[in-house]
């Protein structure tokens, strides 16, 4: 009789593990980091004309985040056979530092590189630093 009681107890320990291991793991995953994003760059001062485009860390190297933001197109005259592409708006960069996201005003131009600091949420941009040490 002890023997089934430890074991129905043991049972229900491991499904009551389980389910908080599998909901701490959604919470924390490189799509939460750029929901994040996505919300600091729309309440920041960049501005761009149609408020319907995508933000996306495009790389971490060395300390430094590479953000694109971009829209998509669809390209193809069949509605039943999509062809999106993505046009980018802009890039962004999280410096070694961390100390801001910077938009790149003429990423074209690599001989002179020229950046604009956003005025972002101070505390969302701490949160979404320890998402990224955290995913990348």
């Amino acid at each position: 009789m002890s023997n089934k009681v430890f074991y129905y107890i043991s049972i229900c320990f491991l499904i009551g593990c389980v389910s908080v291991f599998s909901q701490t793991k959604k919470t924390a995953n490189p799509q939460n980091c750029n929901t994040q994003l996505a919300s600091i760059i729309k309440h920041s001062d960049f501005e761009y004309p149609d408020k319907n485009y995508y933000v996306r860390i495009e790389d971490t190297t060395g300390g430094t985040v590479i953000i694109k933001a971009y829209v998509r197109n669809n390209l193809s005259d069949n509605p039943k056979k999509p062809q999106m592409v993505e046009s980018v708006v802009s890039w962004f960069i999280i410096q070694p530092q961390h100390d801001g996201i910077y938009q790149s005003m003429n990423a074209l131009d690599p001989e002179e590189p020229d950046f604009r600091k956003l005025k972002i949420d101070e505390k969302a941009f701490g949160t979404l630093l320890k998402c990224i040490e955290k995913n990348y």
